[in-house]
């Protein structure tokens, strides 16, 4: 199922003329860097020119899970293969969450081989046990509830609040140039203008240790 069409729109007429299950998504369109040493030939070793071609890899998963989640609110019953820079068990389920029925890889395959999918069925598996599913189809659809029209969307007041346990003052969530809202202080992250936070969550992205999450805060509202 090419990305570049209205895919739940193609799914359904598929579905409706018999096809059992689709295969989701292939890649969208797009061109590699160039060397601006040479012309501005494009980067592929092995051709003389270019044509618009495929990008694939972990870059196109949230491309993925649009497209998923599109085909299984309109399609509930239909069987959805997704797949799209899968590389642990955790974005496995997020898929399933989104719809899918059967998760396919490839990115992982190549930068770790067959070996790693050891590694995602125990995840899954361990997932399965504690969140006290019967299988991981269970959780099939879950995020689907969440997904609204922009105007419906409700948006939380919210500030920072840093884990100080966890931040070891690496500085990542100081350094994005649109916000001066947090600092470092004795060798942590510290929310210093708390007026200033607009609530974009840039920090909550960054933090490479988890050590910063959004809270509800009645003085983000009167901002």
């Amino acid at each position: 199922m090419t990305p570049e069409a209205d895919t739940s729109l193609v799914a359904a007429e598929c579905a409706k003329n018999g096809a059992a299950a689709i295969s989701a998504i292939n890649c969208p369109q797009s061109l590699p860097g160039v060397d601006i040493y040479n012309g501005g030939k494009p980067k592929y070793p092995t051709t003389a020119n270019q044509a618009f071609a495929g990008l694939c890899g972990p870059w196109i998963r949230p491309l993925a899970y649009r497209h998923v989640a599109q085909m299984a609110i309109k399609l509930p019953n239909l069987q959805i293969a997704a797949g799209g820079g899968l590389t642990n068990w955790r974005q496995s389920v997020e898929m399933i969450m989104y719809g899918a029925t059967t998760l396919t890889y490839c990115t992982v395959l190549y930068h770790r081989g067959f070996e790693a999918l050891a590694e995602l069925a125990a995840g899954l598996r361990q997932f399965v046990i504690e969140q006290g599913y019967k299988n991981v189809l269970d959780c099939r659809g879950a995020a689907l509830r969440y997904i609204v029209t922009p105007e419906r969307v409700e948006y939380i007041p919210s500030l920072p609040e840093i884990d100080l346990e966890k931040c070891t003052g690496c500085g990542f969530c100081v350094r994005p140039a649109h916000c001066e809202v947090l600092e470092l202080r004795d060798g942590k992250a510290t929310v210093v203008y708390p007026d200033k936070c607009t609530a974009c969550s840039v920090c909550y992205w960054l933090c490479p240790h988890d050590a910063i999450r959004m809270i509800e805060n009645e003085r983000a509202a009167a901002i």
